[in-house]
């Protein structure tokens, strides 16, 4: 009687699970789980193309739609409609409609086989609902060879309205040596598969004034690859003539140019935008990659990578009327003398999410960024957001060996700041300015110049090296230098929270956190400054000479701020090295604390200052845990000075 309870209970049990064990199987292997939401795509001709397709030319096309999205990637063929319904998943699919077959040919000039229309669209779709994605057609010419490439863009639209030219296989350029895209053409190069492009030597695309052209949209698939084949060249794979315009999306590489000249891949006078996308491989004089003559750069994402100057700019070169706007993507593994990654003689601005990473400068300094005066505009380079230049190098054995993160170098005035989350970081140098250094040189009769180093908010300067700093020359900083030259005004200032912490210098290094000083022939108006306000940090670097800032000829001028947990064997916090005429110290605010001197009057005044200067000091502390404090000191100070600090 039990056993029978019990066979009857499983029993039960066994039928309830029946039903649900075949949910689960229906749900997890149906492909049209959810067959219920349905999306009806409507397809219309409009403003995206030319106008001479008709509602009555449609019963001509063969019509294919193509959804790439949950279930995988299959296509639907129709004909004689202008809408479709058709079942798919819910969720996120990327829809392309196209046309080919058109009778009678729309243009002459045309093969029936090269013309037909292109339409894509992003649609989210919602279970249990009727959803729609309504997509623009544009006419779109399928191209399979240069001269077929030419023919199309000769023949292009030149009222404004977009053309799609989708390349159909691989194939190599030929006659004529340069296709011209012309005034008032607005082209898009896509391929729906991977092509490519064998660019021969000779050959390259110039976008004319008053042109438009798009390289690829993203969410096609492609890639659709120029490739130099690292054929001696003497031009860039593109030029862009003042007044064109050139855009590059997701599903595009431009790689292997050798150009003689300027510019590997990209030579722009006109407007680039870089928002998806490789260049890569690319060697030229300047500019391996890109060189922007003129106009604007604007680099929102994509990568520029393993791309060589032979003088400087391994990724980017912006001459002095040109302006470079990277607000995403990165620039990684490039080479050059001088500005591995980026070489700027103009305008500069770095925010949201870009990186600079990896480029190497061989002799001339600046292994990320060589940011420089050029022309008459003033230099500007702003570091914004969460903007990072990480793990460059500045190599060879001269005093420009310097600048591994960014070196600012000019013959009048320039201006690098760094603002919001900005970071330079793990960068090395074998002079000075492991991270950043700052160089000005101007002999104007004018009168002196100025030029600035700033750090506002959040901003970090961190884990940054010099490898082999030489003691007799006016260079120095693992994390941060600058030295002015005759009539400059040159100064580093920090405020905020900004901090420069964990840098190291090697060799016979000074400055492990700053390195500030003038170099000789000094000028009448020159000076160099190191200004630290608010909540500042120079924390925990190290050097031989002042573990924390170094002072040469130039001052220190400290109404807030933290000198902390640096080392050196002399002057753990701050050095001062020249006679007290050529040195200053004036002090209202902040403290010097906890820093360690480990030869000397280790455990007295080089724990925290050492050396020559004239000092005003106000309500100042020094202060460490052995030898006591001693505050509202005033007067002209060297070593013996400190000795009950």
């Amino acid at each position: 009687m039990k056993k029978t309870t019990k066979y009857r209970k499983n029993k039960m049990k066994f039928a309830l699970m029946v039903p649900l064990l075949m949910l689960l199987l229906a749900a997890c292997f149906s492909p049209w789980a959810g067959e219920t939401d349905e999306t009806q795509l409507t397809i219309a001709f409009g403003t995206a193309g030319r106008l001479a397709v008709t509602e009555q030319e449609l019963s001509g096309l063969n019509f294919e739609v193509i959804l790439d999205g949950p279930g995988g990637r299959r296509t639907e063929t129709f004909s004689g409609s202008t809408t479709a319904t058709l079942r798919v998943l819910p969720g996120k699919h990327h829809i392309i409609v196209r046309g080919i077959g058109v009778t009678p040919p729309i243009y002459t000039g045309f093969p029936d086989t090269m013309l037909r229309v292109w339409g894509s669209y992003e649609a989210t779709v919602q279970p249990g609902q009727n959803n729609h994605a309504n997509i623009a057609i544009a006419t779109a010419v399928e191209v399979a060879n240069w001269a077929q490439l030419n023919t199309a863009i000769t023949l292009a639209d030149t009222s404004g309205r977009k053309e799609f030219i989708v390349f159909a296989n691989n194939f190599q350029s030929g006659t004529p040596t340069t296709i011209t895209i012309g005034a008032d053409r607005d082209l898009i190069f896509l391929a729906e598969t991977p092509v490519i492009v064998d660019m021969l030597a000779a050959n390259n695309i110039t976008v004319g004034a008053s042109a438009k052209l798009t390289l690829g949209q993203n969410g096609i698939v492609g890639p659709l690859t120029f490739d130099g084949a690292n054929r001696a060249a003497s031009t860039p794979m593109i030029n862009i003539a003042a007044g064109g315009d050139l855009v590059m999306n997701d599903g595009i590489v431009l790689q292997n140019r050798f150009s003689s000249g300027s510019a590997g891949a990209v030579n722009s006078n006109g407007t680039f935008t870089m928002n998806g996308g490789t260049i890569s491989g690319n060697r030229s004089t300047q500019g391996g990659g890109v060189q922007v003559s003129g106009n604007i750069f604007t680099m929102n994402g994509g990568m520029i990578t393993m791309n060589t100057a032979t003088t400087q700019g391994g990724g980017v070169f912006v001459g002095p009327v040109g302006e470079f706007i990277m607000t995403g993507g990165t620039i990684h593994n490039n080479e050059a003398p001088n500005g591995g990654g980026v070489r700027v003689n103009g305008l500069f601005t770095m925010e949201g999410s870009a990186v600079i990473s990896n480029n190497t400068a061989t002799s001339g300094g600046g292994g990320g960024v060589r940011f420089a005066n050029g022309g008459s505009v003033t230099p500007v380079f702003e570091m914004r957001g969460n903007a990072i230049i990480m793990n460059n190098r500045a190599l060879g054995t001269g005093n420009d060996a310097v600048g591994g993160g960014v070196y600012c170098s000019t013959t009048g005035s320039i201006f690098f700041g760094m603002l919001e989350n900005a970071r330079v970081t793990g960068n090395s140098a074998t002079r000075g300015g492991g991270g950043v250094f700052g160089y000005a040189n101007a002999t104007s009769s004018l009168g002196s110049l100025i030029s600035q180093l700033y750090m506002y908010d959040n901003a970090r300067i961190d884990g940054n090296t010099t490898t082999s700093e030489n003691a007799d020359s006016d260079i120095g900083g693992a994390g941060v230098g600058i030295l002015g030259v005759n009539n400059v005004r040159l100064s580093f200032s920090m405020r905020g929270n900004a901090e420069v912490s964990g840098n190291r210098g090697n060799g016979n290094s000074r400055g492990g956190g700053v390195f500030v000083s003038r170099s000789t022939p000094l000028g009448a108006s020159s000076s160099a400054s190191l200004q630290l306000m608010d909540n500042t940090r120079i924390h925990n670097n190290h050097a031989v000479d002042g573990g924390g800032v170094f002072i040469g000829r130039g001052s220190l001028n400290m109404t807030g701020g933290v000198i902390s947990g640096n080392t050196a064997t002399w002057g753990g916090g701050v050095r001062f090295q020249q006679p007290a005429a050529n040195a200053s110290f004036t002090k209202s605010g902040g403290i010097i604390y906890g820093n360690d001197a480990s030869a000397g009057l280790r455990n007295t005044a080089d724990n925290n200052t050492s050396g020559h200067a004239a000092f005003t000091v106000v309500n100042n502390r020094y202060r460490n845990s052995t030898a006591g404090q001693n505050d509202n000191a005033s007067g002209v100070g060297d070593t013996s000075f400190f000795t009950n600090n």
